[in-house]
């Protein structure tokens, strides 16, 4: 609502901290749900294809909302009400969440204490941060998505110069026709992303789910080392684009599988925000040296991260073979 009566910067700034703030309380808390969930009932699939499958229908919601936003973008007066819209989503969300069971709220304590709070929050940073096998499956979790999502914004805007080089509505603005891209790119990503996600469990009869994510750090690297050497060519760019979303979506759920048994089950809610968290601090940290390299060069850009993404996999294999040797 803010965002949408907003016009200033420090408006926008307010609008900004409420939603961090909810994301904050969101992120890991409804991940935890799910296992809480998943425990009490005695459900024996796995975490991986549970989540997997419930993340699947979030991205076919976000297909649907991609293909809708372009008549809204098109069509109403203003983007500005595109805030107002997605409060409909939010309000039907939450009276979704209203009705899940009582039992799954796991309440410790029935009144708010706000030294309390910031107490158990710097015990669940020490708990995450003290425990080297936690520690090891935040990192590795937080930096991946931290460099996807540092990376990300610099490939969309490629695909969308070139694919303005083809006008197919001669009725319609240069602007409007990448508008119409933008919804249309991202529908195809992640309608693909959500058939990844949801078999993402089964990939675990490859080998050891562990050895699996080590190498989505492979394979997304070699990816950017090649999009380096094509950055003028769309079907390599929109390829390696597509690809990166699909490696993501195979590889989160199989985390989370792995955050989720390793975290005793009180503390999930808590570790997969800080895991949250750590991404958006990385992200904090990367996206200034990123834009920095961006700006000097694309293509030496990618070669960069993902050059980065091959170090950590074969750093990773290094000291995965140095523990098994003890």
């Amino acid at each position: 609502m803010i965002f949408f009566l907003g016009s200033t910067f420090f408006i926008f700034a307010i609008a900004m901290f409420f939603y961090a703030l909810g994301e904050a309380f969101r992120s890991g808390t409804h991940k935890s749900i799910i296992m809480a969930y998943l425990d009490q009932e005695e459900i024996k699939d796995s975490k991986s294809k549970v989540y997997g499958t419930t993340r699947s229908y979030s991205l076919i919601g976000s297909t649907i909302m991609s293909l809708i936003s372009i008549v809204f973008v098109l069509y109403l007066p203003e983007i500005r009400y595109l805030f107002l819209i997605a409060i409909i989503p939010y309000t039907l969300d939450l009276l979704l969440i209203m009705s899940y069971p009582d039992s799954l709220n796991e309440r410790h304590d029935s009144n708010f204490n706000f030294k309390e709070f910031i107490t158990h929050n710097i015990e669940s940073i020490k708990y995450a941060f003290s425990h080297w096998k936690i520690t090891g499956l935040l990192l590795n979790a937080s930096s991946y998505q931290a460099g996807f999502k540092s990376i990300k914004d610099y490939i969309q805007p490629l695909i969308v110069s070139m694919a303005l080089g083809f006008m197919v509505f001669d009725s319609l603005s240069e602007d409007e026709h990448s508008k119409i891209y933008i919804g249309v790119i991202y529908a195809v990503i992640y309608l693909t992303s959500a058939f990844a996600s949801k078999q993402a469990h089964k990939i675990e009869r490859i080998g050891a789910p562990k050895k699996i994510v080590q190498f989505m750090w492979l394979f997304s690297g070699v990816l950017l080392i090649l999009l380096s050497a094509f950055t003028g060519s769309i079907v390599v760019v929109f390829l390696v684009f597509l690809f990166l979303y699909i490696f993501l979506n195979l590889r989160r759920p199989l985390m989370v599988e792995r955050l989720g048994d390793t975290v005793e089950s009180e503390k999930r809610a808590s570790m997969l925000s800080v895991e949250a968290q750590t991404t958006s601090l990385m992200v904090a940290v990367f996206a200034p040296i990123i834009g920095l390299i961006a700006d000097y060069s694309m293509p030496l850009l990618f070669s960069i991260v993902g050059s980065v993404m091959v170090l950590i996999f074969i750093i990773s294999t290094l000291i995965s073979q140095k523990q098994k040797s003890y």
